[in-house]
């Protein structure tokens, strides 16, 4: 997957919210089934920089896949322990849900 970091006021920005981020890809099957999952530390908030383009991979099986969902969250650093789900944004900046899926 190739991941473009958004822009930002300047680089203290992303530093204040080193979180440890995590990504994931889910693998469905023709009526919504997850087949196979994979979850991976994706790269820290302290190293992102506006423009950066990231590469990132797993080895999923994806045979029995019609679609492929992706998204972020964010690991519990509350007394909770709620994982954070991180929305995705939309070309003008917009929350449009916590995933995006590939058909």
């Amino acid at each position: 997957l190739r991941w473009q970091l958004p822009d930002a006021p300047d680089r203290r920005f992303y530093a204040a919210r080193d979180f440890e981020y995590q990504w994931f890809v889910h693998v469905l099957d023709a009526s919504g089934e997850r087949r196979a999952q994979r979850d991976a530390q994706f790269w820290l908030g302290r190293h992102w920089c506006v423009g950066d383009t990231l590469i990132t991979w797993v080895d999923v099986d994806t045979t029995a896949s019609d679609t492929l969902r992706v998204g972020l969250y964010r690991l519990p650093e509350t007394p909770d322990g709620a994982i954070r789900p991180v929305d995705v944004l939309d070309s003008q900046g917009n929350a449009s849900g916590q995933w995006l899926d590939f058909d």
